[in-house]
């Protein structure tokens, strides 16, 4: 790849992230923490698509779906289904998370535990499970985008600078203007990332396959079972694609940075259109990967890391500005998931951690915007520690480990908003008891009869059982707490519309 193509490009890539940092920075005329986290509550639906699509999207999609694809052909493709349930998830939770944000004040979910539980101790539960997930990831994904460099641009990049590069620049942006700042470089993040999957994958089936009907027949030839269900490793069998679905699906939309932007649409309407969407324009990364992989099996077809297979067709088989373009798309990919996971993780420790512990009484809007900024660069370096002296692979951290942690917080987090009779009790039990069981479970301490069910699902079951039980076994939540938090659905028959759900 001709060094002077990746600087250039690289170059006016971070030139973009800088300015729009600085137009958030401008756009942010009241300097408080909600403003800081939130945007003001105001995103309309195009940016909050925008947001919530590149989120989610990281540079999973990039290397680990088409090595995914690689490794189980087209059976991996049922795992797909995960963005029904986390659009489920967002017209039913996430529109009472927002109606109750807007009235309260919430700025994430761990300070609505703590509101509708009236206790302190579910929400560091949940604030620890939040950071304890998303920390790890966040330093996986910092060191993705340093080999990534490295990989693709064959060491001219080195990967100290890479990883220096990716940090500095998403936290220069992320402090200047804080959540507007992210969601305007999500904008642009995220047709950078659509224009180079597409463009990707359109150029390498043409040169591998002829054509995407190509590439399926001549995968079909190296091996029948990369076409057909459950794969040729025999894995995806029905009940463990739909419970894989239910811990990516479901624990992803729990994860903070996707909760938070229920909170910061403009309004309920916004939500409940964005889940109707969603699906859709997630096919768009989700579908390309899988003629990737495939390509990639009829390319190379014996290589010891799957994960590769993308980065070494950008090298082979596409040209260098098409090249650059990618690297472009993977880097953006990246940055958008880890900016969106540096402001949830810092609103969690500035909301539930300084305030609630530290300062109570709160300061000005002046002193609580700087302290956002300041708990935001230790984040920062947290992750890069993690970096350094934490795991060396990503593969299977998002199955194994971040989605099914998230999903026992989102027991807690529905019966909130759509049981009356849920207790704290109830919620401090079953946080506690299924992540217990859930490490069990990895460890292998414990082993389940019914094979192909995720471990996350069996934790989750768990939780629901303990979450019911001991709410019904101990005293009610105060009158006051159900009425503030279920008057806001439950009004009379004929009663006027709310003018903040319209």
């Amino acid at each position: 790849m001709n060094p002077t193509i990746v600087y250039v490009g690289v170059a006016l890539y971070t030139l973009v992230c800088f300015a729009i940092g600085l137009w958030g920075f401008g756009k942010a005329r009241r300097p408080t923490m909600e403003d800081f986290f939130l945007g003001g509550r105001s995103l309309g639906l195009f940016f909050v698509l925008c947001a919530t699509w590149s989120t989610l999207f990281s540079a999973f999609s990039y290397i680990g779906l088409p090595g995914a694809y690689y490794r189980s052909g087209i059976s991996f493709f049922g795992i797909t289904g995960n963005i029904v349930l986390n659009a489920a998830c967002m017209y039913f939770i996430g529109s009472r998370m927002w109606a109750v944000g807007k009235k309260f004040g919430f700025i994430n979910a761990t300070d609505l535990f703590a509101e509708r539980y009236r206790s302190s101790a579910v929400c560091v539960i949940a604030t620890i499970v939040s950071v304890a997930s998303l920390l790890p990831y966040l330093g996986l994904q910092i060191r993705g985008a340093g080999l990534t460099l490295q990989g693709v641009t064959k060491d001219m990049i080195s990967f100290e600078t890479g990883l220096i590069y990716i940090t500095l620049v998403v936290l220069v942006y992320v402090v200047l203007g804080g959540f507007r700042s992210v969601i305007y470089n999500d904008v642009v993040q995220a047709v950078i990332m659509l224009v180079g999957m597409i463009g990707a994958t359109w150029a390498i089936v043409e040169k591998v396959g002829g054509g995407f009907g190509g590439v399926i027949e001549k995968a079909a030839a190296i091996n029948p079972a990369l076409t057909q269900f459950p794969g040729p490793a025999n894995i995806w069998s029905p009940m463990m694609v739909l419970t894989t679905c239910m811990v990516i699906g479901m624990g992803g939309f729990a994860w903070p940075q996707i909760s938070q932007r229920m909170y910061a649409t403009r309004s309920m309407k916004t939500v409940k259109t964005l889940a109707v969407i969603f699906p859709i324009s997630a096919l768009f990364v989700n579908i390309p990967p899988v003629f990737l992989g495939l390509a990639g099996r009829i390319q190379y077809p014996d290589l010891k890391n799957a994960d590769l297979v993308f980065p070494m067709m950008m090298n082979d088989l596409l040209s260098p500005t098409m090249a650059v373009i990618i690297l472009l798309a993977i880097l953006a990919a990246i940055m958008s998931t880890v900016s969106g996971m540096i402001l949830s993780i810092s609103s969690i420790l500035v909301r539930d951690v300084w305030i609630r512990f530290f300062d109570p009484k709160g300061g000005t809007a002046e002193r609580m915007a700087t302290v956002s900024r300041v708990v935001t660069v230790l984040v920062v370096a947290g992750s890069l520690a993690f970096v350094i002296w934490g795991p060396k692979t990503l593969v299977g951290l998002l199955i194994e480990a971040s989605g099914p942690i998230m999903l026992q917080v989102l027991v807690v987090l529905a019966g909130g908003l759509y049981w009356r009779r849920a207790t704290k009790a109830g919620a401090i039990v079953s946080m506690l008891a299924s992540e217990a069981f859930l490490v069990l479970l990895w460890t292998k301490t414990i082993t389940m009869p019914a094979l192909g069910i995720h471990n996350g699902v069996w934790a989750m079951l768990l939780g629901v059982v303990l979450y019911v039980g001991v709410s019904l076994a101990t005293q009610p939540p105060p009158e006051e707490v159900v009425r503030k938090f279920f008057d806001l659905y439950d009004e009379p028959a004929g009663a006027p519309a709310r003018a903040d759900a319209k």
